[in-house]
């Protein structure tokens, strides 16, 4: 796992990929809660 200061401050790309990695997660569990619904 990355210090995430370390990411903020030297490494801008390693940030942006974090920060994508985190949207996709968000993305992916929102479309779980939505299965979710349409199955019930």
């Amino acid at each position: 796992m990355y210090d995430f200061y370390d990411l903020l401050f030297e490494n801008d790309y390693g940030l942006k990929l974090y920060l994508f990695d985190y949207l996709i997660d968000a993305i992916r569990h929102k479309a779980e809660r939505i299965d979710e619904f349409s199955l019930n």
